[in-house]
């Protein structure tokens, strides 16, 4: 199997896993009108720049929602550090002005 196929079949499971409101460990999120969704972690979490398979499935599962969706993944990001640049500001920050109601931190996909 490549690493393509896996990526992709696991990619696969996740969207198929996906219920209609977004499930965690110690309850659920459900997700209101106009909610703000930012999507923090490393690699996985990054990729979904680029492939938005992630936040279209969110779209379909909750239509008329109005929900907008930022993704502030990048690849060396860990839980408790996340390189930037001298000028980029603490990443924390970029949170708050992105406004976000709802955070989904994508850690320990790729380690």
């Amino acid at each position: 199997m490549t690493f393509s196929s896996v990526r992709t079949f696991a990619l696969a499971l996740l969207i198929a896993a996906l219920p209609a409101s977004l499930a965690l460990a110690d309850g659920v999120v459900t997700l209101k009108e106009g909610d703000r969704v930012v999507l923090i972690g490393n690699a996985l979490a990054e990729r979904e720049q680029y492939f938005g398979h992630f936040e279209a499935q969110v779209h379909a599962t909750h239509p008329g929602l109005n929900i907008s969706m930022r993704n502030q993944g990048f690849t060396a990001d860990e839980v408790g550090f996340r390189p930037r640049s001298l000028d980029f500001g603490e990443p924390d920050k970029h949170l708050t002005m992105a406004s976000a109601d709802v955070i989904l931190a994508f850690f320990g996909f790729s380690e």
